[in-house]
């Protein structure tokens, strides 16, 4: 149990699955930002008297919904938010991963630009690269698939990308 507010306690809180199960009994009145918090994940405002499951797959789909919405909205003002994705060499998880962020991210209206070297290349490609994308006004994000081969800094290479288009935050 842990003490939120005078009139909120959580009871328990429990991570069940990779799907991102998890409890909470909240007792009383909502502090403005967790009736914010529990709208985000589609449960709405008020008094909650009894524990609820909250699954997964509900909450991923409201943060899906709501990215449609704001990609609609800038594609009407004849904006194409982009994602931009850097892999270096050719791992089997890395290519899964960026297969799926594709159909995920062209499904929520993002088009995608992937720079994609082999495992040879150079630091100095590759910070030519992330360069570019940060000039770049058209690419709104990027993921760097890491971690990187040996003979690349990742360090050197993590200032490189400007923060606000850094969408893993490294």
């Amino acid at each position: 149990n842990k003490r939120l507010s005078p009139s909120l306690t959580v009871m328990h809180i429990h991570i069940g699955n990779p799907c991102g199960q998890f409890f909470i009994r909240p007792l009383g009145k909502l502090t403005k930002s967790l009736q914010f918090s529990l709208r985000l994940i589609g449960l709405g405002k008020g008094v909650i008297h009894m524990a609820s499951l909250l699954r997964g797959e509900p909450v991923a789909e409201n943060v899906r919904r709501r990215i449609r919405e704001k990609c609609e909205a800038l594609q009407r003002k004849r904006v194409i938010p982009t994602l931009g994705i850097v892999r270096v060499g050719s791992r089997g998880n890395d290519i899964a991963y960026e297969r799926g962020a594709v159909k995920q991210a062209r499904a929520l209206g993002v088009d995608v630009k992937r720079f994609l070297f082999d495992e040879t290349v150079s630091i100095e490609d590759l910070r030519r690269t992330l360069e570019a994308i940060n000039a770049d006004p058209g690419i709104h994000g990027c993921l760097i698939f890491r971690p990187l081969p040996p003979h690349l800094d990742e360090m050197q290479l993590s200032g490189i990308l400007r923060p606000e288009k850094d969408a893993d935050v490294i």
